[in-house]
């Protein structure tokens, strides 16, 4: 099979760039390993979500799963009393609490109604330059190995870059943070208070809480990895004894499985494009969680990658690249202002380490 692009990974950056290509009558594959049916962690799609997604037409779709609407962040930080932010007056609406597999799913979805090539169950292993221009792609689908062609790609792959490690880029780190994740079963009485977001900082880190459809909850610790010595469930319950708004909120719900660490550093690639090739969302530049949009900084990126090839090909990624990697020194700028308020724990690790970073990086 040969298409102008291939998009490999097909996340919320993925998918949206293959709907712009697919609409603007592109040829282009969307590449995805998995089937969307493992559990897909994500962060409450904060307000301005809904401009992309109606800008796109896909507004009445993304109803359609219907998202539990939040309309309020509470956060214990730099205090031991918790403050309240209302949504009720945000010109989007509320934030939104979402099933990620649907939501991820659905995004694909659009992009194979657009015309996207839409390849499930396709894991990338490997690709060569083609003589001709372009690249040849190995991956695998049901252990059975495929070839397939294509004159650009884009890279989506998260945190992996798979595509753009085996260009050359490397990955800078710049913290070490994980998120590990409690998933809990919920009464249907529980979601009440709007499905509010709680931020809870403790001397190990810091707390997020929602509930996350459909009929569950997450309570995220985001830590440094080296902190939890290889037993993340014993840490997640160590440090939720020293989370009171946390406890009170989860207390009567049932972890599904003992709670297990993900990827949650803040890094970046040390280029984001070459010769045929470009990467976007957490492939290019990841965040620490906190901002909690990096769903829609995932959809801003492969859009924009796809209108700079649309109106100027390849010959725009680059200047694309550079805008995009002032946007993410500025994200990390207002990350590192937040993280200033928290001054109760200066002798514990995980603040001692983040006002080293603040120092030297701020």
């Amino acid at each position: 099979m040969r298409f102008t692009v291939a998009v490999l990974g097909g996340g919320p950056a993925g998918a949206v760039a293959a709907l712009c290509l697919a609409r603007a009558g592109i040829p282009v594959a969307l590449i995805e390993a998995g089937r969307y049916q493992a559990p897909r962690i994500g962060e409450t799609l904060v307000p301005a979500i809904a401009a992309p997604l109606r800008m796109l037409g896909l507004w009445a779709g993304f109803q359609a799963l219907q998202p539990l609407p939040s309309h309020g962040v509470r956060s214990a930080w730099g205090a031991a009393e918790p403050t309240e932010r209302s949504l009720l007056f945000d010109p989007h609406g509320p934030a939104w609490q979402v099933d990620r597999c649907a939501f991820d799913r659905f995004l694909a979805d659009a992009a194979a109604s657009a015309g996207a090539t839409l390849l499930t169950g396709h894991r990338f292993h490997a690709a060569e330059p083609l003589a001709t221009g372009g690249w040849c792609l190995r991956v695998t689908a049901q252990q059975t190995p495929q070839i397939l062609e294509a004159g650009l790609v884009i890279d989506a792959t998260g945190r992996a870059a798979s595509f753009a490690r085996r260009q050359g880029a490397t990955r800078r780190i710049y913290d070490n943070r994980v998120g590990i994740v409690g998933r809990l079963e919920v009464p249907a009485d529980w979601l009440e208070e709007s499905g509010f977001v709680l931020i809870e900082s403790v001397a190990q880190g810091w707390w997020y809480s929602a509930p996350s459809p459909p009929g569950e909850a997450v309570a995220v610790l985001i830590t440094d990895a080296d902190l939890i010595d290889g037993a993340p469930a014993a840490f997640w319950r160590t440090a939720l004894a020293t989370a009171p708004w946390t406890t009170e909120r989860i207390r009567a719900l049932r972890l599904q499985a003992p709670a297990a660490a993900v990827l949650a550093d803040t890094s970046s690639l040390d280029r984001s494009w070459g010769a045929g090739w470009i990467a976007v969302g957490d492939a290019a530049a990841a965040c620490d969680p906190l901002s909690g949009d990096g769903v829609l900084r995932a959809m801003a990126d492969g859009i924009g990658a796809a209108q700079a090839f649309l109106t100027g090909g390849v010959g725009r990624w680059p200047s694309f690249a550079a805008s995009r990697g002032a946007a993410f020194m500025a994200h990390r700028l207002r990350q590192q202002a937040f993280a200033r308020r928290e001054r109760r724990w200066p002798e514990a690790v995980f603040w001692a380490r983040e006002q080293g970073r603040l120092t030297t990086h701020g």
